[in-house]
């Protein structure tokens, strides 16, 4: 298996060819074995050792991430840091089943996991944690072009003292027609075509919605929203409704920050926006701010020329974005009410909703009426819905 930098296109990782189905099952028997043997005392200390390694190899992690996915190293390594923040909390037992369905009081047996290639560390981690504590072994299913840092993983798993096949890597999806697979975890776009019948948990990538009340501090909304939103993460956010009396202005605070972005290597660590991991997302990026300029209505934003996306921004109706687009372009609504507002949001059927406003009744408002699964306030969520549901940043809303 060959993975290549997608900035430079050279060859930045190569591993073995994994071993065949029987050979793979035969090991995670055998770690299934050893680790219900553990304690949990020795199961908990092996995931603390765990999280060292973790943290030790935080910038090893990083840079992986921004070679297969093309995104800049300051959020790469922001994703590394997140599951080091998200990590801790999910390995308890309680907390785990409380956060994730993959825990169980008892072994379930061998898992698939299916990561993205979105955010390849964290999805592959928040899955590969709660089920190895629980005494799973588990088969790491990447995209081949980001499968990097799933084998950087396991290698960690390994490390810290799991039993050797606690933690196994392969790109091949026919896995989950094994009779040996006792469930099926996937927080992926790919699509799960598994016709066996076993326990399952499965997250497929979705928009958010951010709105920017007129209430707000509209130089600190464009702030954060310029920072967070051009990641690319599980989540995207691809839609921005503006009240129409702070437009102009937001508008305006937004593309000053679109301005200070620097488009160029994603190693660099100056780096503000890389390459799309396909070519094929450039390519659907480009037709929309191609169509938006044939009509006039495109904010901000220019031709793209090759596989750097820069930011964009466009009002127009006709352009239905309600899949995700892993590219820094987004679409603007203008909002005369907060009921006009929820209309919008509820439209738009996101998974996630980020809301800039200082006024609590008008966020517990939208909170309640809008179909999102998962809200923010005064900030943008960067965690997967199951993980982290609710986030209030208490400085806008309570002033302290």
């Amino acid at each position: 298996m060959i993975v290549h930098d997608k900035y430079s296109s050279e060859v930045f990782a190569e591993f073995p060819d994994p071993p065949d189905q029987e050979d793979l099952f035969k090991r995670a028997r055998d770690a299934g074995n050893e680790l219900s043997a553990l304690s949990e005392d020795e199961i908990n200390a092996i995931l603390n050792d765990l999280f060292s390694i973790m943290k030790k190899r935080r910038a090893e992690t990083a840079a992986a991430i921004t070679a297969e996915t093309g995104k800049p190293l300051s959020y790469s390594r922001s994703e590394s840091e997140r599951v080091e923040k998200i990590s801790p909390e999910i390995h308890v037992p309680l907390q785990a089943a409380r956060r994730c369905t993959l825990a169980s009081a008892s072994p379930m047996g061998t898992g698939v996991v299916v990561t993205d290639f979105s955010e390849p560390f964290l999805t592959a981690s928040v899955q590969a944690i709660p089920a190895v504590s629980q005494r799973n072994p588990v088969v790491i299913i990447p995209y081949e072009e980001t499968a990097a840092s799933s084998h950087l993983l396991a290698k960690m798993f390994e490390e810290a003292g799991f039993p050797a096949g606690s933690v196994q890597v392969s790109p091949d999806a026919g896995i989950m027609e094994n009779e040996n697979i006792s469930f099926i975890s996937s927080i992926s776009s790919r699509k799960i075509e598994s016709h066996r019948n076993v326990k399952r948990y499965c997250e497929e990538p979705g928009i958010a919605v951010t709105l920017v009340w007129k209430d707000t501090d509209l130089d600190f909304a464009a702030n954060v929203f310029s920072r967070i939103a051009i990641e690319n993460r599980f989540i995207r956010d691809q839609e921005l409704i503006v009240a129409e009396d702070s437009f102009e202005y937001f508008i305006n605070a937004l593309k000053e920050e679109f301005m200070k972005k620097r488009t160029g290597n994603p190693a660099d660590y100056d780096t503000d926006i890389g390459v799309v991991t396909f070519p094929s997302e450039a390519q659907k990026a480009s037709e929309i701010i191609n169509n938006a300029l044939s009509r006039r209505n495109l904010l901000y934003g220019n031709e793209i020329k090759g596989n750097a996306v820069p930011p964009a921004i466009f009002m127009d109706d006709s352009i239905d974005i309600a899949n995700p687009i892993y590219a820094p372009i987004f679409k603007v609504v203008v909002a005369k009410s907060l009921e006009d507002s929820i209309r919008n949001i509820n439209m738009a059927r996101p998974m996630q909703v980020n809301i800039f406003t200082s006024d609590l009744n008008a966020a517990r408002m939208i909170y309640e009426k809008s179909s999102a699964r998962s809200t923010y306030i005064n900030d943008i969520g960067s965690y997967i819905h199951n993980i982290n549901n609710y986030s209030v940043d208490r400085r806008c809303i309570f002033g302290c």
